[in-house]
């Protein structure tokens, strides 16, 4: 499948999908084709390889700001500590807790370098944004399994 791209009608930095297509026919530009699955409709945005639906809302920097910091705090407030600071302060005293923090503290900054480098590639308009929460989540570190 083969979908037509027309950079002309643009929302927010995305391009309309304006035509579906099993075979590809000569377009003058700036239309262009690419390489699409089934599921790509017409009316869809494109933007640096990525397909979104127009229907979905587009989500702010702040909501995935708030997802991200839901997401490290998450694992801290499960383990019954009263926020990541907590948790992650462990690592900074030798105890029966130090080593748990250290797991902790190093998957929450390589959360956060990868979160906060994608954010800024999105607020920057080098990345397209993610299209769902979820989406962005699944894009950091999976949490250790000890810590799980």
């Amino acid at each position: 499948m083969k979908a037509l791209i027309s950079p002309q009608e643009t929302v927010n930095g995305t391009s309309r999908v304006v035509a579906v297509e099993a075979v590809e026919f000569n377009v003058a530009p700036p239309l262009f084709w690419v390489p699409c699955n089934s599921n790509i409709r017409v009316d869809m945005r494109f933007k640096d390889g990525v397909f979104s639906d127009a229907s979905l809302p587009t989500l702010t920097l702040a909501e995935f700001k708030a997802a991200h910091d839901w997401h490290i705090n998450a694992p801290a407030l499960a383990r019954g500590y009263d926020s990541f600071a907590t948790f992650a302060l462990r690592a900074m005293r030798a105890g029966p807790w130090q080593a748990e923090g250290i797991l902790f503290y190093d998957w929450m900054e390589a959360c956060n370098v990868a979160g906060y480098t994608l954010l800024n590639e999105v607020e920057s308009g080098n990345r397209a944004a993610p299209l769902t929460i979820n989406e962005y989540l699944e894009l950091l570190p999976p949490l250790p399994e000890e810590l799980q």
